[in-house]
């Protein structure tokens, strides 16, 4: 059992590091990352950490496996109004709702 978190653990976190550094969207994950909760609060107040949480991983996950933008906006879209806010408080997410 300890094997497959192990295992699964790695592969996370090898697809974290690619993400950040090789990605079509390491930009924005960047970005992203670099806001903090509080930030996002200023803008819009009733956001979650689940909120944020959920978009960082869907840009995570879109930037590791190479998703071209029409899906990455298609994924955000689906994960509600405030995510979307949160998106585009990002440039380079913005742009994929312009």
């Amino acid at each position: 059992m300890a094997d497959d978190f192990d295992d699964d653990l790695e592969k996370a976190l090898k697809a974290a590091d690619e993400a950040l550094d090789k990605g079509p969207y390491k930009k924005a994950l960047r970005d992203l990352l670099a806001l903090s909760v509080d930030q996002i609060k200023e803008t819009i107040p009733s956001v979650s950490y689940a909120d944020y949480s959920k978009l960082i991983t869907v840009v995570e996950q879109a930037s590791a496996a190479n998703v071209a933008q029409a899906a990455l906006k298609e994924k955000i879209t689906a994960l509600g109004s405030t995510v979307v806010r949160i998106a585009k408080m990002i440039p380079s997410l913005a742009a994929l709702f312009a």
